[in-house]
């Protein structure tokens, strides 16, 4: 009996032992494949079967970094550019893939038959390797071709062709890359073919042919200079050629001195008489308030919209009183907004001592409009006397015309096809202090300073109505500035000019 159970103890131990050996044996050839991948792996174009995980990291490498001397090749049309796919920002995250890898096939064959499987047991498993894309290279890489295949439009060529008539040519579409666009065609996995299409847009000009297809004259405005001024007319004219051209599209608004630019030597503006602290005192770029207030008049006449305008501080003689509008570079301006729902083109026309602006748009927007304006009070000016060494004794000299004062009430009429009044619109109370007239006297005359009882006061005439042309002020007036360029000039050339809004 004693014998018996020795025995069946020794053969449960072997069992014992066989079972724990085994197990080991098993336990070691479950943790050998653990981190090994089995037969018929593939990742991307490499066979990782059978290879331990840092085996196939290094695998996967050594093939991308051929596949990475791979041409990307940026296409348009009959424009082909090539890159290296690594050079152009392409990479993977090799580890990334090969643990995800390994971690499907563990999750997908069953813990026997990764012990003890033979090959043709187990399926095959392919996976794609992601192309990880550095965004800012590639585009880099975009914004170095943008030049081979983008262009500017170009707008629509407009010219004055005399009278009511316009002449134009028709514009160019412009060509831009959209990089979102193409960046999102890039290829995403490795193996695949590396071509990607450029996206490219038109881009159509600010303004067209079409929007001058039924464009009419609106309004034109004159105002008188002295052509013998020839500095101030230089100055006429520099400003007319600046404003001479620009189109104005739909909706938005004009800024004489964004257009104009700075009056300075530099830009070809020349010395003449400007109003600074109540007197008339030279100036650089004196006179071109007679343009701006020429434009005025006629935007009024064609029913621009009125965004800026202020007065003068004294009476001026080139446009009726309540109709001027000053300007000072940094400070005072003269906008408009376009309203006319279709693009509007300015042309300006100088010589002979006259100076011309004229409105087109289209002609849907033509309206019957007439100005209209009362003086509501006057106020005499002042008479100082200066004594001066250069005059002679006894006698006196007029170094500067005094000019009245005038408060000025101004409106806009506009008016139905029978002349009926079915809008009027102020335009605003304008107030023009009186100028001193400076009488310089010999030495030995006493100096005093008084109001001269002797000067009769002057009240400018009303015009009958405003439409386009000059309506006198009185002889005293001052001309602020009777600009012009030298007799015989000709007129101012139409130019492609400004487009407001780009």
């Amino acid at each position: 009996m004693v014998h018996r159970g020795r025995a069946g103890t020794v053969v449960l131990i072997a069992v014992l032992a066989g079972v724990l050996v085994g197990a080991a044996m098993c336990l070691f050839q479950y943790s050998y494949n653990y981190n090994r991948f089995p037969p018929q792996v593939h990742i991307g174009a490499v066979e990782v079967g059978g290879q331990e995980r840092e085996s196939a990291i290094q695998a996967l490498d050594s093939w991308l970094a051929k596949r990475g001397q791979a041409p990307l090749t940026l296409v348009y049309n009959d424009y082909c550019h090539q890159i290296a796919m690594a050079e152009a920002g392409a990479g993977a995250q090799v580890e990334k893939v090969v643990d995800e890898a390994l971690r499907e096939v563990r999750d997908s064959l069953p813990w026997w038959t990764r012990l003890i499987g033979r090959e043709q047991e187990y399926q095959t498993f392919r996976f794609e390797i992601p192309i990880v894309w550095d965004k800012e290279k590639l585009t880099g890489v975009l914004e170095q071709i943008k030049p081979d295949l983008e262009l500017v439009p170009q707008n629509c060529k407009v010219g004055w062709q005399g009278g009511s008539t316009l002449g134009v040519t028709p514009e160019v579409n412009g060509k831009r890359v959209n990089l979102t666009a193409t960046l999102e065609k890039i290829p995403l996995r490795w193996g695949q073919e590396y071509t990607v299409p450029i996206v490219v847009e038109d881009v159509l000009p600010d303004v067209c042919q079409a929007d001058f297809a039924d464009v009419t004259l609106l309004a034109a405005y004159t105002t008188n200079y002295n052509s013998g001024d020839v500095d101030r007319s230089s100055n006429l004219a520099t400003a007319a050629r600046a404003l001479s051209g620009t189109i104005v599209p739909a909706g938005q608004e004009f800024s004489f001195n964004t257009v104009v630019g700075p009056r300075n030597l530099a830009t070809g503006y020349r010395e003449a008489i400007v109003i600074q602290n109540n007197e008339f005192t030279p100036g650089v770029g004196g006179g071109i308030c007679q343009v701006s207030s020429t434009l005025y008049n006629a935007c009024l006449l064609s029913g621009l919209e009125i965004v800026e305008r202020h007065n003068h501080s004294v009476a001026i003689a080139y446009v009726p009183l309540g109709l001027d509008a000053t300007i000072n570079y940094g400070s005072l301006d003269f906008r408009f907004r376009n309203n006319t729902g279709g693009a509007v083109y300015l042309q300006s026309s100088i010589g002979n001592g006259r100076l011309t602006i004229r409105v087109f748009g289209p002609k849907n927007a033509a309206k019957k409009i007439k100005l209209e304006r009362t003086v509501e009070a006057t106020k005499p000016f002042e008479v100082v006397k200066k004594p001066d060494a250069t005059v002679p004794s006894g006698e006196t000299r007029i170094k500067q015309k005094g000019v009245s004062g005038y408060t000025v009430r101004s409106w806009r009429v506009f008016a139905d096809e029978n002349g009926t009044v079915i809008k009027r619109e102020p335009l605003g109370r304008d107030v023009y202090r009186p100028l001193n007239q400076m009488v310089l006297v010999g030495p030995t005359v006493p100096v005093s300073a008084e109001i001269n009882p002797g000067i009769e006061e002057v009240v400018p005439p009303e015009p009958e109505s405003d439409n386009g042309s000059v309506v006198p002020e009185p002889e005293n007036l001052p001309v602020e500035s009777d600009d012009s360029i030298l007799d015989g000039a000709n007129p101012i050339p139409d130019v492609d000019g400004i487009i407001i809004g780009e």
